[in-house]
């Protein structure tokens, strides 16, 4: 993920000197990866207020990284008035409903991007069944008012 600050692009190597951190520690934390890794919440913090300040515009929620690490991103990117979207590429079939269920219960996420729907078809027996709205998109829109049970309503 790049940023522009005036007419330079801001990279993740331009927030790792800010902060006087390891490019791979920057990383995690733009990744949603820190809590997994066992990065303070502080050095993530500092991380990612640094990255809004230099141009970051926005963070990917990524449920297949892990739902906590999410959860915190977003909660993280939600304090910063950051962009926030949930981008799950490669989940099908439960996967892809525990994405959906991070969009649907975290404010402000604005889209969700999902792609194993339609290249993985297979993955979605029986789900797409019990789920039509969420695998069968014909408007543009998931049907995420299906989620509604316990936990993460699925």
């Amino acid at each position: 993920m790049t940023a522009r600050v005036g007419k330079k692009k801001t990279t993740i190597y331009d927030v790792a000197a800010a902060v006087e951190a390891s490019v791979s520690t920057v990383s995690l934390v733009l990744n949603g990866d820190w809590s997994r890794y066992r990065i303070k919440e502080e050095t993530s913090e500092r991380i990612l207020k640094t990255a809004r300040e230099l141009g970051y515009s926005g963070v990917a929620l990524k449920a297949c990284k892990g739902h906590s690490g999410a959860l915190l991103m977003g909660a993280a990117a939600q304090k910063y008035g950051m962009f926030l979207c949930v981008q799950d590429l490669t989940c099908p079939g439960a996967s892809f409903l525990h994405s959906a269920s991070l969009a649907a219960r975290i404010l402000g996420v604005a889209a969700i991007e999902g792609n194993a729907r339609q290249y993985c078809p297979a993955g979605n027996e029986g789900w797409s069944e019990r789920y039509p709205g969420m695998f069968q998109i014909t408007d543009g829109t998931l049907g995420t008012r299906v989620l509604n049970g316990p936990g993460l309503g699925f």
